[in-house]
């Protein structure tokens, strides 16, 4: 039993509380993954898993959210151990529980790097794990059709740019849990405000019938805060898991590994790798991500067929989803029309500047095709769209 001292001093305090805090976010993570495994293999897929497999970030960062989850759940124990062993009138900051002694702080112990805040604005973005709100929608907008004129100078392209460079520019993931760490309770099977389930309530006064109580909704992942800030400007921070420039990344990855990756790195000429099984009148598609016997893919069906037409099981199926510089190149196929258009224009570039240049290295060709690729979409969004 933790007495009174041993809790306020916190050594086996913070200890208990971190060792707990690891074992809801794994075990989270674990239902989750079990969860997703089930209903691709059933295909049984909901559209927020499937869109949530395309923002899959890579190791690193995967690495950082699950620290700042574990920060996160181990800093809501310790509120609830105050609350619960030590203080009649507990300090809501709880300075004394989690900075006592020169003990190691909860950040760095649970794989939080020591690194300062980067929000112009900390008192916007709720205090530690906690939403800014907890209250039901304050403004209800109604938008009818009617009411929404066509113009007559824009196409649909203007929409699907806006998304491609919002893709160059913000990929900000979703918790890798869909249940709530305390309880296990599904995120879109619940209207209760569990961390890191966020659900919409919905009016009574909503005309729909049949309707549930509540939208599922799910946070985006935390990031860990530095341990270095002084309570209460603590805050929970958002994390951008890809550059912050128009610089094309979605093009090219956002890690050298990503962009080791999308490269043809046997040709001479600087290139992006094609698929090597289908291609559209000899012009390059998009590679398919590599697929591994460990995981299903959401892309493709759970069975096809061959040349011959016989029914194939679904660890022989070849369709996959395309591999590119950003994981949400699946999404719709307007993307997917995008990746393919800008991965062509890298590849014809290269080859114009091996023409002109012809003692350039295979790296040289790729690295300035890129540079020039990514003025190209600077070009076109400052003086095309935003002009």
């Amino acid at each position: 039993m933790i007495t009174p001292e041993v809790v306020y001093l916190g050594s086996a305090f913070l200890r208990e509380a971190l060792r707990q805090a690891i074992e809801l976010t794994d075990s989270a993570y674990a239902h989750t993954n079990e969860r997703v495994k089930t209903s691709l293999s059933e295909g049984s897929m909901r559209p927020s898993d499937l869109l949530a497999q395309f923002k899959q970030t890579g190791p690193h960062t995967r690495a950082h959210i699950r620290a700042a989850e574990v920060l996160d759940n181990t800093v809501e124990l310790i509120r609830e151990m105050v609350y619960t062993h030590t203080m009649a009138t507990p300090t809501p900051n709880l300075t004394d529980s989690t900075h006592y002694g020169g003990l190691p702080t909860p950040p760095t112990t649970a794989g939080c790097p020591l690194s300062m805040k980067t929000s112009w604005e900390p008192l916007e973005a709720g205090t530690l794990s906690t939403a800014t709100t907890t209250s039901p929608c304050p403004h209800v907008l109604y938008t009818h059709n009617e009411n929404i004129s066509l113009d007559s100078s824009l196409s649909h392209l203007l929409v699907e740019w806006g998304q491609w460079i919002d893709h160059d520019l913000v990929l900000t993931p979703q918790t890798p849990s869909t249940a709530a760490f305390k309880t296990g309770a599904d995120c879109s099977q619940t209207c209760s405000r569990d961390t890191p389930c966020f659900p919409i309530e919905i009016p009574l006064s909503d005309p729909r019938t049949g309707i549930q109580s509540c939208m599922p909704f799910f946070r985006s992942a935390p990031s860990c805060f530095g341990s270095v800030a002084t309570p209460p400007h603590r805050h929970r921070e958002q994390l951008n898991a890809i550059t912050s420039f128009v610089d094309a990344s979605m093009v090219y990855g956002s890690t050298d590994q990503s962009a080791s990756d999308l490269r043809n790195l046997s040709s001479p000429l600087g290139l992006l790798a094609l698929n090597p099984q289908h291609s559209d009148q000899g012009l390059g598609m998009m590679p398919f991500l590599p697929r591994k016997q460990s995981h299903l893919d959401p892309c493709g069906p759970r069975t096809g067929r061959n040349a011959s037409g016989a029914e194939t099981p679904p660890d022989q199926n070849m369709t996959s989803c395309f591999q590119a510089g950003d994981s949400r190149a699946n999404e719709h196929l307007g993307m997917i029309a995008l990746h393919t258009l800008f991965l062509r224009e890298h590849n014809r570039l290269a080859r114009e500047l091996k023409q002109l240049n012809p003692h350039w290295s295979p790296d040289t060709l790729y690295q300035e095709a890129r540079k020039i690729m990514g003025a190209i979409h600077q070009v076109m969004e400052d003086m095309e769209c935003l002009d």
